[in-house]
């Protein structure tokens, strides 16, 4: 994946945290208990705030040297876990591996 632009790279990312909120969206409306449909209402709800920051430094509203990024401690503990491919009915524990499991390859991005 090559990028020519910082636009180009805002741009990219902007589309992979509007795919998360689609399968976030997507997977809460699939799910039949009440705790995993607001799960993944939250999960979106982040990715949306992720898509809204991104959109700021397309707009200019938002400078990336203002931005205070806040590390957290990585536990490695995803590093454990199989990938799981959504499926409606999950366990509640698998539908959190899950999530991990994917906001673990969006770090790695």
């Amino acid at each position: 994946m090559s990028f020519d632009s910082f636009e180009e790279i805002i741009r990219f990312a902007i589309g992979k945290e509007e795919e998360a909120v689609a399968f976030y969206e997507d997977a809460g409306r699939k799910e039949p208990y009440s705790a995993a449909r607001q799960l993944f209402s939250d999960f979106a709800a982040e990715e949306r705030k992720h898509v809204d920051l991104l959109s700021g430094y397309l707009k200019g509203e938002k400078k990336v040297e203002d931005y205070q990024f806040e590390w957290i401690p990585d536990l490695k503990r995803s590093n454990y876990l199989v990938d799981l491919k959504f499926e409606e009915g999950m366990a509640y524990p698998d539908l959190l591996r899950l999530a991990m499991k994917r906001e673990e390859g969006s770090l790695l991005l």
